[in-house]
C-alpha cells in the first residue's frame, strides 16, 4: 500500500493524483498501526514473532506518518499544514525513522510549524545522526 501510495502521489508509472496517494497514505498507516498492534498483543500472550518481521512492520509504519508529513508539509494532495507536518516527523522519529528526525530538526531550526529552538533542532538533528543521517555542518 505504501509504494503505491507514494506512486500515486509522484506519478510513477500513472498519471499523478496526490489526492488518491495521501488516502492510501492514510490507509497505509492504518494498516500498519494495526500489525504493529497484533504483534504487540502476541507478544503479550506469551507467543513468539519474528523480530525481523515486528522490526519491518515498525519501520513501515514510521515511513507511512512521516510520508504523511511530507504530504502535510507540501500541500500534496491534502491541504497545507505545517504544524501538523512537524508533529507527523516528530511520532515518525520515536517510530525511528531518521528521516523523520532530521526534518523535525530542520523545522525547529527554521521555525517551520513551530517557534524557532535551537535546543530542539540540535535534539533532532542528533538523533537523527545516531540513526545515520548525515548532513553538512551536523558535525558539532
Amino acid at each position: 500500500m505504501l509504494l503505491y501510495a507514494l506512486a500515486c502521489r509522484h506519478g510513477w508509472g500513472m498519471r499523478p493524483n496526490q489526492k488518491e496517494g495521501v488516502a492510501w497514505l492514510r490507509k497505509a498507516a492504518d494498516s500498519a498501526s494495526l500489525e504493529v498492534a497484533d504483534d504487540e498483543d502476541l507478544v503479550k500472550d506469551g507467543k513468539t514473532v519474528d523480530i525481523v518481521e515486528r522490526k519491518t512492520r515498525k519501520a513501515q509504519f514510521a515511513l507511512s506518518i512521516y510520508e504523511l508529513g511530507v504530504s502535510h508539509m507540501n500541500g500534496w494532495g491534502i491541504e497545507q499544514d505545517k504544524v501538523l507536518a512537524l508533529r507527523c516527523f516528530e511520532i515518525a522519529g520515536s517510530w525511528g525513522d531518521g528521516d523523520a528526525l532530521a526534518e523535525a530538526g530542520f523545522c525547529y531550526a527554521q521555525g517551520v510549524g513551530c517557534k524557532k529552538d535551537l535546543k530542539k533542532s540540535a535534539k533532532f538533528y542528533r538523533m537523527a545522526e545516531a540513526k545515520g543521517i548525515s548532513m553538512i555542518g551536523n558535525s558539532w
